[in-house]
């Protein structure tokens, strides 16, 4: 079985809170690029008021599920870890899918709320009459409507504290399968969601330890930012929780394009990005479209010289040779990539993020698809020698196989 040193989700925040209260947690672009900041202490204050709102006002409790579908919002990931605290599921929805395809998710799941977003909120407000179990629809951002409620103004003036705030870390290694009995445990379904056509369903426990896989298979620190460049229902826990699972900073934007990506990059000095493969073709393009133009590959007057501090893209998808190849000989910048299950979307391994970099390019580029990296499952495994060293091949990287 294996441990966490934490109770929930409510331990990591309140963990970061304590010690690193002033810490920058997550940097917001809105859709006119406004920029907002929250420090750690201001981010776990608002997550408390809501879940004070979700327990009191809403009547919501343990194991029940509320469903979110949102463009990227500050306030969006607010209600994630505020829906966590409590223990509910949060069942995420892609807000480019067709709504009628939603129905039967939020039927099985039986949801109790509707959040959406502003932007897309008109789009949904006929689930409610469709879902036999949701009692009404609530809109994230914007301005007040007539008839519907407002998120920021029902989470308002809550408390800071829910349920008496005893969150933190205790110190001792807690069983996946154990928890805190009075809130959230962390086999609580936390996440359910839809990618490329599979059913993921994750415990708090799976995806905290899954944090903290992969942010240590990344070198992901607490004095690193990165950028989640991606929709916040899609790699969710590479993108988002891994690097606050460890105390880093999330730069959150409401719109995301290459050029955008590169711009938050420069701008936040970043260290690492999520990216799927549509992304890093459509990066590929933009910047021969630049080039074409009389433009830096980069867009917005960057050159490489900008990009120099930035570490790695890490990408949890199938990655061809010819895309990998086109991307880091225009960039000269690392794809790491990880295999994960098809199924459960459970990281198996990632490419080591140590090697030389004509190493780095020959793993990369001779084993597609990445079946073979840093072990990050049970269902990965190390191939070692007898001093537990890992073996290595004649061109002296180490090797690494797939349990089957």
């Amino acid at each position: 079985m294996d441990y966490l040193p934490f109770r929930n989700v409510r331990d990591v925040l309140g963990l970061h809170a304590k010690v690193s209260s002033r810490k920058t947690s997550v940097i917001f672009y809105d859709a006119d690029g406004k920029r907002e900041v929250m420090s750690y202490l201001e981010f776990v204050g608002k997550t408390h008021q809501v879940a004070n709102f979700l327990y009191e006002d809403l009547a919501l409790e343990r194991g029940q599920a509320i469903a979110v579908v949102s463009s990227n919002h500050e306030n969006t990931l607010v209600l994630y870890f505020a829906a966590w605290i409590i223990g509910l599921t949060v069942v995420a929805l892609d807000p480019s899918a067709d709504p009628s395809d939603m129905q039967s998710l939020l039927t099985d799941t039986e949801s109790r709320v509707l959040f959406a977003s502003d932007d897309i909120f008109d789009n949904y407000t006929s689930l409610v009459d469709k879902v036999d179990s949701l009692e009404g629809a609530i809109h994230i951002g914007g301005e007040r409507r007539d008839n519907f409620m407002r998120f920021e103004d029902l989470a308002r003036n809550r408390p800071t504290t829910f349920l008496g705030d005893e969150s933190g870390a205790k110190g001792a290694d807690i069983p996946v399968t154990g928890g805190n009995e009075r809130t959230a445990r962390l086999k609580d379904v936390a996440w359910i969601t839809i990618e490329k056509g599979q059913r993921i369903t994750r415990t708090q426990g799976d995806m905290l330890y899954d944090a903290r896989r992969i942010a240590g298979a990344s070198a992901l620190t607490g004095n690193q930012v990165t950028v989640a460049s991606l929709p916040l229902h899609q790699q969710f826990v590479a993108s988002v929780l891994a690097p606050l699972f460890v105390g880093a900073t999330v730069v959150l934007s409401h719109t995301i394009t290459p050029d955008i990506i590169w711009r938050l990059i420069v701008s936040e000095r970043a260290h690492a990005t999520v990216l799927m493969c549509e992304q890093i073709s459509a990066m590929v393009e933009t910047a021969n479209a630049h080039m074409d133009n009389g433009k830096t590959r980069f867009g917005n007057n960057i050159i490489q010289q900008d990009v120099k501090h930035f570490r790695f893209f890490l990408v949890p998808d199938a990655l061809t040779n010819e895309l990998a190849i086109a991307f880091e000989d225009l960039f000269g910048l690392p794809l790491i990539t990880a295999h994960a299950d098809s199924i459960t979307g459970e990281m198996l391994s990632i490419l080591p993020i140590t090697l030389a970099w004509d190493y780095h390019q020959s793993w990369l580029r001779n084993y597609n698809p990445p079946s073979i990296g840093i072990p990050l499952s049970a269902s990965a495994s190390a191939i070692l020698n007898k001093r537990c060293e890992s073996i290595q091949g004649e061109d002296g990287m180490p090797y690494y196989f797939l349990n089957t």
